[in-house]
């Protein structure tokens, strides 16, 4: 055989090979361009787990030194429970920058928070305006993605979240129930992560919801005065489907 010719069947076989590389390489990779697109949309489901932060009033520190009291209207300590509730909305994806998108989620959830007043006789009652909260939520998040690793990328994801309860009374004053008001601001951060599948990218994520509006309704019964300053602090974990 010819020099030129072994030359050029060597060179046919490395090119072949680099063909076959590039190939098995875009065969492991999903929805290589997805994430170029200028806009795209998804759904998410999600359970959290939230409560109320509480600050005690100088009337329920007044009352536990009032002698006068009976014991059986002395309210002894104010304890919040979290408890778990559902959540599900749209995603609104916007790309800004190669690792960084911002993100418009409009949601529904409905949480259930619980504040158990505890009597001196160890008497303890749970009271709420309602057990179940409904909220109409927009969160507005920035997206800052690491580089992708094949099928897989890490993600850290911040931003805010204004809340309108749905379905409430607010204007009934209530003289035996603890009622919050119906609008919240919240800050929050979380991380989560990518999957490319064929079809679909799914993203698991941990999101944590601190709010900074006061839910207190101002009513006249001792539940109410008990409590100067009522905060929302919930955990939520996300199935997102894009």
């Amino acid at each position: 055989m010819a020099a030129s010719d072994m030359y050029c069947q060597s060179q046919s076989q490395f090119r072949k090979t680099d063909d076959d590389s590039k190939t098995v390489k875009r065969k492991g990779q999903n929805l290589v361009s997805y994430d170029d697109r200028r806009l795209h949309y998804g759904f998410f489901l999600a359970l959290n787990s939230s409560g109320f932060r509480v600050n005690a009033s100088p009337y329920f520190n007044s009352q536990l030194s009032d002698i006068n009291l009976d014991s059986s209207t002395r309210l002894f300590a104010i304890n919040p429970r979290a408890s778990l509730g559902f959540t599900t909305g749209f995603i609104l994806n916007i790309r800004l920058f190669d690792l960084l998108d911002a993100r418009v989620l409009p949601t529904v959830s409905f949480y259930q928070r619980y504040v158990d007043f505890r009597y001196q006789n160890d008497s303890i009652v749970t009271e709420l305006k309602q057990s179940t909260f409904s909220f109409i939520e927009l969160p507005i998040l920035l997206k800052y993605k690491s580089q992708r690793r094949n099928n897989t990328r890490m993600y850290m994801i911040a931003g805010i979240k204004p809340s309108v309860e749905v379905g409430s009374k607010k204007g009934e004053i209530q003289d035996d129930r603890l009622r919050s008001t119906t609008f919240d601001f919240s800050v929050e951060y979380g991380f989560g992560f990518d999957l490319y599948y064929p079809l679909f990218k799914f993203s698991p994520e941990v999101r944590f919801s601190h709010g900074f509006s006061n839910l207190r309704n101002v009513d006249p019964n001792a539940y109410s005065k008990s409590i100067e300053k009522m905060y929302t602090h919930t955990v939520t974990f996300y199935f997102n489907f894009e």
